[in-house]
């Protein structure tokens, strides 16, 4: 006994009018996408002009490239440039319980991805931000807030934060890379104390080994050398 399929029901059919505005949909699409990636590298005054035309829609889907606008989709090639490099905040703390932690921005395993992105865009800022041979006057302001919002949460009343570059490996450590060490190599750029009373939030900045020059015990201050008079000839 066979059984009969079932017949497919009638196919839908679209209208000359609905093709056409899917077919210009379409095109709108790709068109955007093509302005996205091309805008990139050293983009022309049109090419800026049809990104801004186009800024919302490919923002919103993260399919821009462009620096100006956010979140910036990262699939260009790397040039080992210093914009390049991640950064990671740490603050450390005693618990209520005495037991050292530690709170790292951005953490792992955060969901949706686009959260773990904007945690990674504030920790770059930081980093950035905190650049010895920037303004001193911003550099803080970052790593007090979030080590003051950190320290809050979990009833703490000191602890330390540092800000860490995570720097691409260099071609002689490519080895180690491909031997499963997918630690990259970092480097402490900043770390503070940081002291919180109620509302008020205290920052006490590390200094740097090169701000602070090294004296020598039972070293005595050399005096300045004042050159011997020379004999006047007649």
């Amino acid at each position: 006994m066979s059984l009969d399929k079932p017949s497919p029901g009638p196919s839908p059919t679209w209208s000359p009018e609905t093709r056409s505005l899917v077919s210009l949909l379409i095109f709108v699409h790709l068109f955007a996408l093509f302005v996205g990636v091309t805008t990139y590298a050293r983009p022309s005054d049109l090419q800026l002009r049809l990104h801004d035309l186009f800024d919302p829609y490919l923002r919103n889907l993260h399919f821009t490239a462009h620096q100006v606008s956010y979140p910036v989709a990262r699939y260009y090639l790397t040039h080992a440039l210093p914009t390049d490099v991640d950064f990671t905040c740490q603050v450390d703390f005693s618990g209520p319980d005495g037991a050292l932690q530690q709170v790292t921005i951005p953490p792992t395993g955060l969901q949706p991805p686009i959260r773990a992105r904007r945690y990674q865009a504030i920790a770059n800022a930081a980093g950035t931000m905190v650049d010895p041979e920037g303004n001193e006057d911003i550099a803080s302001i970052l790593p007090k807030a979030l080590a003051g919002a950190v320290l809050k949460q979990h009833g703490a009343a000191q602890g330390n934060i540092r800000v860490r570059a995570n720097y691409i490996p260099q071609i002689e450590d490519m080895g180690e890379v491909a031997a499963g060490r997918r630690t990259p190599p970092t480097n402490d750029v900043y770390e503070a104390k940081v002291f919180v009373t109620g509302n008020s939030v205290e920052l006490l900045k590390k200094a740097n080994k090169l701000e602070v020059a090294p004296v020598q015990p039972g070293a005595a201050p050399a005096s300045p050398r004042v050159p011997s008079p020379q004999p006047v000839k007649p």
